[in-house]
């Protein structure tokens, strides 16, 4: 698989929550909860873990609870792509943020931009 990232990404290990609206090919994961964590994020995106196969398209709706700041951020996303962990039931999905909601889109990239920032210090 090629490498299309638009953000440098930072390892983070946050709370989240992923709620499936859409799911073609799918149907039986649609209005299904999962609570989860994080891989890493961006501004543009993150990697989360989950308990089962979220196909690419699939949109969702997420909430991420940062711990550092402590801030709780709302997504409307879209799966861009899914695969095993090797780990039994746990699949990894990568989800572009399509819309931040509660007009904290520039808060996000700011928090993102300062967890950046401080790993380039070795913080």
């Amino acid at each position: 698989m090629s490498e299309r990232r638009r953000a440098t990404r930072i390892t983070e290990k946050d709370q989240v929550v992923v709620s499936v609206f859409a799911a073609p090919g799918a149907t039986h994961l649609e209005h299904r909860t999962f609570f989860c964590s994080s891989r890493d994020l961006s501004a543009n995106g993150l990697q989360i873990t989950v308990p089962e196969a979220v196909p690419a398209g699939s949109q969702v709706m997420l909430s991420v609870a940062m711990v550092r700041p402590p801030v709780a951020f709302r997504h409307a996303g879209r799966v861009v792509w899914c695969r095993e962990t090797g780990h039994r039931d746990t699949w990894s999905i990568g989800i572009e943020i399509v819309r931040t909601l509660d007009k904290l889109a520039a808060i996000w990239r700011n928090a993102i931009r300062g967890k950046l920032d401080r790993k380039m210090m070795g913080q």
